[in-house]
């Protein structure tokens, strides 16, 4: 397995880095010999793809549905995909970002969007900005769920139609009980699912956790 590098820009507060630190521990402790560098938001060279904030500074912004502005998703990920030392360092690059983001569905610009991930380019796009304003339990109930979700997605997990309870909701996902792979439209429904894995003490469902490991057929 590829490793997985983790980065998230200077604007993420103290709550948000360490439910960040503690989901990588879990994930680390469940997978064994998975290997996840956290860089945080420290710059790890100068200049171009030097650090979270230069990728976040150089991603296209957009007028939101209801006002405001939010980052393109979708150009994130192809500004990250675009890393130059990719090819002799492969990995899967997760970036957690402050700022509220949004993504295209059939063409149509969404209202906002917890998370985007692309299997093929093995890049994550997560933000924390929805959760703001919850009790401190369920912003890092829900954003420990995030960094799962999206990482199941790189991974593959609920992607094949033909696996049992799994639906198409923006993305296939799963629809077990306890699962952080069941999908969540609105901050309270994302909330609730992340309680539910939170008090079933699990992340993945056994079925997503075999979507991971087993190649699809």
């Amino acid at each position: 397995m590829l490793p997985i590098y983790v980065m998230y820009d200077s604007g993420l507060d103290e709550l948000e880095r360490d439910a960040i630190s503690d989901a990588i521990q879990k994930i680390k402790v469940m997978v064994t010999g998975l290997e996840i560098r956290n860089y945080g938001s420290a710059a790890w060279s100068t200049g171009a793809y030097s650090s979270a904030d230069w990728y976040i500074q150089h991603t296209e912004i957009v007028h939101g549905n209801y006002g405001g502005t939010q980052l393109n998703a979708d150009s994130l990920i192809d500004l990250v995909a675009g890393e130059p030392w990719r090819g002799n360092d492969p990995h899967i690059d997760i970036v957690v970002t402050s700022y509220d983001i949004t993504a295209l569905d059939d063409g149509k610009q969404l209202n906002f969007v917890f998370g985007l991930a692309d299997f093929g380019k093995g890049v994550s796009i997560q933000s924390v900005f929805r959760f703001r304003g919850y009790s401190d339990l369920e912003r890092f109930l829900a954003i420990e769920t995030l960094i799962w979700h999206e990482l199941g997605h790189i991974l593959g997990m609920a992607a094949d139609p033909r696996r049992p309870h799994t639906e198409e909701k923006l993305g296939r996902h799963c629809t077990n009980y306890g699962c952080v792979m069941r999908q969540g439209m609105s901050v309270p429904e994302w909330i609730e699912h992340a309680r539910d894995a939170w008090q079933a003490g699990q992340i993945y469902c056994p079925e997503c956790i075999s979507d991971a490991f087993v190649p699809a057929h």
